[in-house]
């Protein structure tokens, strides 16, 4: 058993990069990977001393930062901005324990682990900024068998909807599902089965490889750099947003409108978008949203729907089940 989580899920070249892991094996080292077309082999890390670390013992710990043991990697100041994959190989006495093949997929439970390296001059080298909907990705992520698609109320006495966004599974390296125990629920495309959905590796993946194939350049950062206002958008002439993009915080949602007020643009190709609205707590180790009586539904409980946003309406005729 091996996995971890970043402690940011976004870094700069020439920064760290800190991942926390958990493993059984004495020993572990990590394998990078860049999207491109395909995953492509970066570098590999030295052995490092694993140390097994269980889950946090109760729901409401499961909800906030599960602080496992922390291990720090250089960025190289020469790393492109991109979609980048931690690739945990367990080992004993700097031998594999399995057999290690070069990785081609993200797409795993366990022993993977996603983040982005945002680039250190926006829209310098690339025009458009693409957006990795973290926020989403932690909402469906049932790693600690939390996550807010859970059947009855809330483990919270105030019935909030809380997770961790400092755990395994943002994207991959976690367990899916949680939505409906005795059937697909929330981890299943019914289209299309070769990955779960909610995942990087079920929309992300393959359009930002379309993309790169055609020649298009690209910036990237996560939700919370666009809730930060650490992404650089200003900067850029199009955020470009694929897939799944349901879940969105106050603060995200004014600066991409500014962003757009000030003449810049926007391309959803994805559907349900800015329908719940979320809290970024704890220092950003936190997401909360209050599902009951749909009190943070964007277009009922905040009035602000989103197609005042996106131009289109999910709840009217932009769904289908």
């Amino acid at each position: 058993m091996i996995r971890g989580y970043p402690a940011k899920p976004s870094v700069l070249p020439g920064g760290r990069l800190t991942l926390h892991v958990s493993t059984t094996s004495p020993q572990f080292r990590v394998d990078f990977y860049r999207q491109d077309r395909t995953l492509v082999f970066v570098t590999q890390s030295p052995w490092f001393r694993g140390q097994d670390v269980p889950e946090p013992p109760t729901p409401l710990e499961r909800t906030r930062d599960w602080q496992w043991p922390a291990y720090d990697f250089p960025v190289p100041a020469g790393w492109p901005s991109g979609v980048y994959l931690a690739c945990l190989i367990e080992g004993r006495d700097g031998v594999p324990e399995i057999p290690s093949e070069p990785t081609t997929t993200v797409d795993a439970r366990a022993g993977r682990a996603l983040f982005v390296v945002k680039s250190a001059a926006p829209g310098t080298q690339a025009g458009i900024l693409y957006n990795l909907p973290l926020f989403t990705y932690q909402a469906y992520n049932y790693t600690g068998r939390v996550n807010f698609y859970m059947k009855g109320d809330p483990p919270d006495a105030d019935r909030v909807h809380r997770v961790s966004l400092r755990r395994p599974g943002a994207g991959t390296g976690g367990d899916i599902g949680g939505e409906y125990e005795d059937q697909c629920g929330s981890a299943c495309d019914w289209y299309d089965d070769t990955s779960p959905r909610n995942t990087y590796a079920h929309w992300d993946a393959p359009f930002i490889a379309w993309l790169i194939g055609n020649g298009y350049r690209l910036d990237y950062c996560t939700d919370l750099d666009l809730h930060e206002r650490s992404a650089g958008l200003e900067a850029y002439r199009l955020l470009l947003c694929a897939g799944h993009h349901e879940y969105w915080s106050t603060e995200m949602r004014d600066h991409v409108e500014a962003f757009i007020h000030a003449g810049g643009n926007v391309a959803w190709f994805s559907g349900n978008t800015c329908w719940w609205r979320v809290r970024v707590r704890l220092d950003g180790a936190q997401l909360e949203c209050r599902k009951v009586d749909n009190g943070d539904l964007w277009w009922s409980g905040v009035q602000r729907p989103e197609n005042s946003l996106t131009g289109v309406s999910f709840r009217n005729g932009g769904g289908w089940w």
